[in-house]
């Protein structure tokens, strides 16, 4: 898994920024060791429990519920 931050939306509309995520996703993508996971590979159940403890972690609590939604 990889994660990306950035503190503007700014950044993002750059075409460096844009062709660096790409090059970190083609990175994960090729890499043999990688094993890949979907939604519905797993139960209901199973992602609305992991979703309910993403939506209560520190760094979304305080933001609006429709912002919380789109981030997990």
């Amino acid at each position: 898994m990889g994660e990306v931050n950035y503190e503007t939306n700014f950044v993002s509309q750059r075409e460096i920024f844009n062709e660096f995520i790409n090059n970190i996703a083609m990175l994960v993508a090729e890499c043999p060791k990688v094993e890949y996971v979907v939604t519905k590979d797993v139960s209901e159940e199973f992602v609305k429990k992991e979703t309910e403890i993403e939506m209560q972690k520190e760094d979304l609590v305080s933001k609006p519920e429709q912002i919380r939604s789109r981030s997990v």
